[in-house]
Parts: structure tokens; sequence; C-alpha cells
């Protein structure tokens, strides 16, 4: 797309821990973004993604998609909320760990979402 930066950093949370985590995507083909890389990224990074970039079009897992790196769901699903989590292919009735609602998963892809331009501070680690 015109215009739009070569990579947007997206914004989702663990289903299974609520922990935050970027998801890289990167322009493909025909419109197609596809995910990539994942890191965990620390919350103060929401204030970076507020000012997001759109990208439009259908999102696909990359093959360069290693998961989430909280639980490793290999699946991404988008709420009503409009925000990604992660899923692990499994579980069919689910509670979204942005907004809480229940819902079962539908069939589709994941279009349209808000991220920022290039990549996101990953979090902080604290030495034990």
């Amino acid at each position: 797309m015109k215009g739009l930066p070569e990579g947007v950093t997206v914004p989702a949370r663990c289903i299974k821990t609520r922990r935050l985590f970027g998801v890289y995507f990167e322009e493909g083909e025909a419109g197609m973004w596809l995910a990539g890389a994942t890191t965990p990224m620390d919350p103060s990074a929401l204030d970076a993604v507020g000012d997001g970039v759109e990208i439009r079009g259908d999102i696909v897992v990359g093959v360069d998609y290693a998961g989430c790196p909280h639980c490793k769901g290999k699946f991404l699903l988008k709420c009503g909320c409009g925000r990604l989590m992660c899923w692990d292919g499994e579980e069919r009735i689910l509670f979204c760990p942005w907004c809480g609602r229940k819902g079962g998963v539908g069939e589709g892809l994941v279009g349209n979402l808000s991220g920022t331009a290039g990549r996101v501070r990953s979090e902080r680690r604290v030495p034990r």
C-alpha cells in the first residue's frame, strides 16, 4: 500500500496470561499483511501505538511467525473490540484478554488493524 511504512507493529495479548506482545507485520503481495516476528511488549509501549497506523487488507500468519512469546499459541484472533489475541487452535469459546467479552471462534481472515510504524521496544527484563 502506497504511503505506508515497510512494517507495522500491532499490540496483542496472550489469551492465557493476558500479557502484552507485539506482532510485526510486513506487507506481502496482493495487499496481504504477513505476521512475522513477535516480542514481549512493555505496557508503556501502548502509548506509542496510540497514534497508530492503519493497515488494510487480509492478515495472515507468515512462515516466520513464531507464535505468542508467552504461551506459544500459533494463531491470531481479532475480537469484536478490534484487538488481537493469540490462540492455541483448540478452545472454541474464549474470553477476550482486552475487553473480557465471551465469544466463539469464527472462520475467515482477520483484516484491518492499527499499529505503529516499525518495531516497538521489547518488555524490560528485570535481573534476578
